[in-house]
């Protein structure tokens, strides 16, 4: 290995290593570095009072901006699932009714019945949420054209008017939790800035008993990151997929970068193909990612394709079976150029 290669560990933040992409783990890490502080600040000696003065602004900064964050989370989790029972509602209880009394005036198959329903209730079970709002936006001005139907129509455009409500306001919030990813990744930074400093002066001071260091981190919490996850990833879409079919996830378009994890649910009994295009339309390219039947795959945007595509895509490669998934947003990707 040449020198230009070798990467001398104390030459590296570990603290920011270890908490990258990883909020929760930066507050237990730093919580915990605070208290020992403040616990050592006690004693009265200059340099244990020093530090814990100025790490206890940052920590509480980043404390707050944590709670901000997760906050924003849960809002957006809260209006994803009440847009879900929206959709439930529209293809269980209103299409059925809908259906019923078109029917009443047209029956089934007829060139009238077609017009109004050209794919059937099955067009608005699945695709991506604002294509099926805009098919429930036409599925109005079909039935509003028809003077026996304007119950049914005056029906429509209220559920329409109500579910694209909720769509918007589901947008506002994942804007929201963006936002937060930003601020608080910036906090994040800082925070772990000053533990590498405090490292730094702590090894300084304990130069003859260097084990002394260990009382002022947790380091179970670095050594076994891998068990302290952030809290469950915001789905931005999920549902079935047809036998040799494919779905576009319309939530990643102009949102995301290539840092971007994505947490990838494969809930059914075949597998999946991930990968990102430029247009829906391009080929399968080569950065394919297979997630088998009952797994999870967590990958970065930057994984699934170059970073200029705006398409997520999942496709089932079975001839038979339907495939069932769920895509989640693990942590938002950070331009570090920007937060520097």
């Amino acid at each position: 290995m040449s020198n230009n290669e070798f990467v001398w560990h104390f030459s590296q933040n570990q603290f920011a290593n270890a908490t990258r992409n990883n909020f929760k783990l930066t507050y237990l890490l730093s919580t915990d570095h605070y208290a020992r502080l403040y616990n050592e600040s006690l004693s009265g000696e200059v340099l244990f009072v020093e530090m814990y003065d100025k790490f206890k602004p940052i920590r509480k900064d980043f404390s707050r901006k944590y709670s901000l964050w997760l906050e924003a989370k849960g809002m957006y989790k809260a209006q994803t699932v009440s847009l879900a029972n929206s959709f439930d509602e529209l293809v269980n209880k209103k299409l059925p009714k809908w259906d019923v009394e078109v029917q009443n005036v047209f029956i089934e198959k007829s060139t009238e019945y077609i017009s109004i329903f050209p794919g059937g209730r099955s067009a608005f079970q699945k695709g991506a949420y604002d294509i099926r709002i805009s098919k429930l936006d036409r599925l109005y001005l079909s039935v509003s054209k028809h003077a026996d139907l304007k119950k049914v129509s005056e029906d429509i455009l209220a559920f329409y008017n109500f579910i694209e409500d909720i769509r918007l306001k589901q947008q506002a919030l994942e804007s929201k939790v963006k936002k937060a990813s930003f601020t608080i990744e910036k906090s994040r930074i800082k925070t772990t800035k000053a533990m590498y400093e405090n490292l730094a002066l702590l090894m300084n001071h304990f130069s003859a008993e260097p084990y002394e260091i260990q009382r002022f981190f947790e380091l179970q919490y670095i050594t076994n990151k891998e068990i302290i996850k952030d809290d469950e990833p915001i789905i931005v879409a999920e549902g079935t997929i047809e036998p040799e079919s494919k779905i576009t996830v319309d939530a990643l378009t102009g949102k995301f970068n290539s840092n971007t994890q994505l947490v990838i649910n494969n809930l059914g009994d075949t597998a999946i193909e991930v990968y990102t295009t430029k247009l829906p339309s391009d080929n399968v390219p080569g950065t394919t990612v297979t997630v088998e039947s009952k797994r999870m795959a967590i990958v970065n945007c930057g994984e699934l394709g170059a970073e200029e595509n705006l398409y997520l895509i999942i496709y089932n490669a079975s001839t038979e079976k339907t495939a069932t998934y769920s895509v989640g947003v693990n942590h938002y990707g950070i331009n570090e150029e920007e937060i520097k």
